[in-house]
């Protein structure tokens, strides 16, 4: 029986954001079930952890999310310790969003609200990406089509919802279930000190960092970073 790892995405992502992670990983290793969960549509955090809970299995599971996935998925953790064999977060650092990411966020909820939504720029879609990476047309169009499926309403349902974030790193840095943190080094979103920070105060918690690599790290790094998963899992599944 395959090995089941559930797959949460970011903002305004759905299971194309897996696409090229998915088949390094299942060439290097045919051992996993690949999964990926949409991100449940309440009012809060708190929420939709509930309804997580309600959706996946009572077992132990792998969990990974990316970016607001990761912070979903760490907050699953959190409440359901006794759930989780492995937590796997890629691109996020599962505290409260930064300032100005904060900010931004406002910005954009209240000009689309007042104006509509066209669908996410170029620019703002450079933010999530490396300098070599912007003029990736795979890239950028794999996120432009992701941004139009989910739309106007996706969007300030995802971003109402999940911009009030708890600090989970007090309750992470005493867990009992191996975890391990990936993210670019020139992701604007995660601060490396506090991953490392982290990573120092519980052996079971492991993190490493991406060369060339923004936030994007499925669609930046896939093959790296498939196989760095395969070696984490290797060291924690049967």
């Amino acid at each position: 029986m395959k090995t089941k790892i559930y797959f949460l995405p970011g903002t305004l992502c759905d299971a194309r954001l897996w696409l090229e992670l998915w088949a390094a990983l299942s060439e290097m290793d045919n051992r996993y079930q690949l999964i990926h969960l949409s991100i449940p549509a309440q009012k809060n955090i708190d929420d939709i952890v509930l309804a997580l809970a309600e959706q996946l299995p009572e077992e132990k599971i792998n969990l990974l999310g990316f970016s607001q996935g990761g912070y979903l998925a760490s907050a699953f953790a959190c409440q359901y310790p006794q759930r989780i064999n492995t937590l796997i977060n890629l691109s996020n650092a599962p505290n409260k969003l930064p300032d100005a990411e904060v900010v931004t966020r406002d910005k954009i909820i209240l000009w689309v609200e007042a104006q509509g939504y066209s669908g996410i720029t170029l620019a703002r879609i450079k933010t999530f990406l490396h300098v070599n990476n912007h003029s990736n047309a795979k890239i950028i169009e794999r996120i432009k089509q992701m941004d139009t499926h989910f739309g106007q309403l996706g969007l300030l349902q995802q971003l109402k919802s999940t911009t009030v974030r708890k600090n989970l790193l007090p309750q992470l840095q005493d867990a009992k279930f191996p975890m391990i943190f990936c993210y670019g080094d020139s992701d604007l979103l995660v601060k490396s000190e506090t991953i490392e920070k982290l990573s120092s105060t519980n052996p079971v918690i492991s993190h490493y960092q991406f060369v060339n690599c923004g936030h994007m790290l499925p669609l930046e790094q896939p093959y790296l970073l498939a196989q760095t998963l395969s070696n984490f899992l290797t060291r924690h599944t049967s």
